[in-house]
């Protein structure tokens, strides 16, 4: 999977154990990789109230994906809304 910037991403957990059913809301800008939003095992989400949360830049980030191939899915910005409501 290719990454785009300024579009959002949800990045499941599923194959992990100690993250089983979780997942986190992503949004790539023009250089950097934010985390809006993460769920635990329960259903319930948080919100990432920093805004200068970053977790790396896109270029580390695309990397990761080539090399372990994690879950991820493009989401519309609406989706994202509902997510968070």
């Amino acid at each position: 999977m290719k990454i785009k910037p300024r579009t959002y991403y949800k990045q499941y957990f599923n194959n992990t154990v100690m993250y089983k059913n979780c997942y986190n809301i992503l949004y790539t800008g023009t250089k950097y990789v934010y985390e809006l939003a993460y769920t635990d095992e329960a259903g319930n989400i948080f919100r990432v109230t920093d805004d200068n949360k970053y977790l790396e830049t896109i270029i580390d980030w695309q990397e990761r994906i080539d090399n372990y191939n994690p879950i991820i899915e493009e989401i519309s910005e609406a989706d994202v809304f509902l997510e968070l409501l």
